[in-house]
């Protein structure tokens, strides 16, 4: 069963602190999503990049979840690098012009972005300490900081004098609630913040990593790969196919999470798959399933996972003040 859902794809919990966030603001957990770029560095350092794989991925909210994803509009950056010295200092000024000069909301800034962030990213460490210093200085003086001033406050707690503290005036930052998802296309930078998800991935482990690790930091493909795509984050909300079951699709192959919910003295029959699913019990009270070959109730219990072949119907029933919320995935089946 695990080489089954192994080579169908990843998919686990996680509960996100902002330490584990700061690591993947700034790279370190930034995966490869491009199937050619994952063929391409594999060939040329193996010993980095340990497959040929891309590594798209889901993450759906469990608990409330603060996110980074995705490049800010640039409108926004630039009203970031006119009120924040520091950040602008960092980004260096010629770059930060050619960014004012080319933003508007009909015209796209890809080249002018990408050489600010790789101006940003290679900045050297006395630098940005020195930086970083000087804007939490200042904002400790203001009676009211903005909420994204107040997370670079909060970030320069957990992780004192790392660059990734400044990463919020160039990242939308989002809170996703139960049930709500970010699905991460190729090449986009993201961090997890904090709070708890199911995170949904294809089987590689190709990381592009440039910072808050002791591991190799690779600063220069990272500023390569970015698709430097600009724009509020995509916040999925699934669809709903029926009372019980909501979808989340991706536009890729490789898999789909499913949530299925049931309240007290419910039953629901599922539909057959036509791959293999791995299902976690999330909560669960008075709640059992069955299938047609093995009739027998089971009772279900948080945190309990299971398998379901291709074929399978699952009868999932819930007793007199009972509850059941399961997170399943599956390959994609829904994708034409």
């Amino acid at each position: 069963m695990y080489l089954v859902v192994h080579y169908v794809v990843f998919f686990f919990f996680k509960q996100k602190t902002a330490y584990e966030m700061l690591r993947s603001l700034v790279g370190s957990e930034m995966c490869i999503r491009d199937r050619c770029l994952a063929e391409r560095i594999h060939g040329s350092h193996p010993e980095l990049y340990k497959d040929p794989n891309h590594k798209p991925e889901m993450a759906l909210a469990l608990t409330q979840m603060e996110a980074l994803c995705q490049f800010r509009a640039p409108a926004e950056i630039v009203q970031f690098l006119q009120t924040e010295p520091e950040f602008r200092a960092l980004c260096g000024e010629t770059e930060a012009q050619a960014l004012e000069d080319k933003a508007n909301p009909e015209t796209p800034c890809t080249d002018e972005l990408k050489h600010l962030f790789g101006s940003f990213m290679r900045r050297d460490q006395d630098m940005v300490e020195q930086q970083l210093g000087l804007l939490l200085d200042r904002l400790s003086a203001l009676d009211q900081p903005s909420d994204t001033q107040q997370l670079i406050q909060r970030l320069s707690f957990q992780y004192p004098g790392d660059i990734g503290c400044f990463c919020p005036f160039l990242l939308n930052y989002v809170t996703l609630q139960p049930g709500e998802a970010m699905f991460l296309a190729a090449n986009e930078p993201h961090a997890y913040l904090s709070g708890d998800l199911a995170e949904c991935m294809a089987c590689s482990d190709n990381v592009i990593r440039s910072g808050l690790t002791p591991k190799f930091k690779d600063v220069d493909l990272l500023c390569e790969c970015l698709t430097y795509q600009t724009g509020a984050a995509p916040i999925e909300r699934g669809q709903q196919v029926d009372q019980h079951t909501r979808l989340f699709t991706p536009p890729v192959p490789e898999f789909e999470m499913i949530i299925t919910s049931l309240g007290s003295c419910d039953e629901y029959l599922t539909s057959p798959n036509h791959s293999p699913m791995l299902t976690v019990v999330v909560e669960a009270a008075e709640a059992t399933v069955c299938t047609e070959d093995h009739p027998e109730p089971l009772i279900l219990i948080t945190g309990q996972v299971f398998f379901t072949p291709p074929g399978i119907q699952l009868k999932l029933a819930t007793k007199q003040g009972g509850m059941l919320s399961l997170y399943s995935a599956r390959c994609n089946e829904s994708l034409k």
